[in-house]
């Protein structure tokens, strides 16, 4: 599994080793359905990409294909289009690119080099207040994704997300990330938030108002339909403008910070 897709990271550059194991597959759905993902770089360990591994990546713009690859699977970018193959001269990437019809340039992939220890450490079930967070390291840069918090009890009525736990920028709250909140009524997200999942909002009857900031590109589609009354709080022509404009949700212009 790709634990990127929970952070909705944009760029999968697969390691060739973890722990002195090294990476020599792309196995069956491994990608499949990340819509963040715009970049795929693979390794020169890798030999196979398996079933629907790539598949239903709507916005790939890019992948990395060196020669060590000798078997893609037929399904393996099964509804996922319009994007640049990058392969070696001569190597069995470009001729699977040739005969299923995928766009491909030529390039020459950089050496490997050791992994510093730091770039795959991940943290899970992290707590800071209210507040359990995943966090991994990507080319050496922490990041969050708040995975549930709870306000049960909790008479607090305007929640201010914080903008960093441990030093790494909260980019994304997941399924449940507040929860069993009555009493909140404004839900205020930093400029590091840049991600929304489905039902991030769950079990807040009261809730009024979400500021969003123009940083924010992904909204997830079930977020509100618990809350009819609810207004967004955002910048103009930002993304959760146009979400709010798409879904017939109650808006209300803020400035823009950048």
């Amino acid at each position: 599994a790709f634990i990127g897709a929970d952070f909705y990271l944009k760029i999968a550059d697969v390691p060739h080793e973890i722990n002195g194991v090294k990476i020599t597959e792309i196995r069956e759905n491994t990608f499949a359905g990340v819509l963040s993902l715009e970049k795929i770089i693979l390794p020169q360990t890798i030999v196979s990409i398996g079933n629907q591994a790539v598949s239903n990546c709507k916005n790939l713009k890019e992948m990395y294909v060196p020669a060590s690859v000798t078997t893609i699977s037929k399904t393996a970018f099964e509804g996922t289009g319009n994007f640049i193959m990058y392969v070696e001269e001569g190597s069995y990437a470009e001729t699977f690119a040739k005969s299923n019809n995928i766009e491909y340039k030529h390039y020459i992939p950089k050496p490997l080099k050791p992994i510093p220890t730091e770039d795959l450490k991940a943290v899970f079930g992290g707590q800071y207040k209210e507040f359990i967070y995943d966090m991994i390291y990507y080319n050496n840069v922490p990041m969050c994704a708040i995975t549930f918090s709870n306000w049960q009890g909790n008479k607090t009525k305007d929640v201010v997300v914080p903008a960093q736990f441990n030093g790494a920028d909260v980019t994304v709250l997941m399924t449940r990330a507040i929860d069993f909140g009555d009493n909140i009524e404004t839900i205020t997200l930093p400029d590091t938030v840049i991600a929304i999942d489905d039902e991030a909002f769950s079990a807040c009857s009261n809730l009024k108002k979400v500021y969003f900031t123009e940083n924010v590109t992904f909204i997830g589609k079930s977020v509100f339909k618990s809350y009819p009354n609810v207004t967004i709080c955002a910048p103009k022509d930002s993304y959760a403008h146009r979400y709010a404009i798409e879904n017939k949700i109650n808006f209300e212009e803020t400035p823009n910070t950048n």
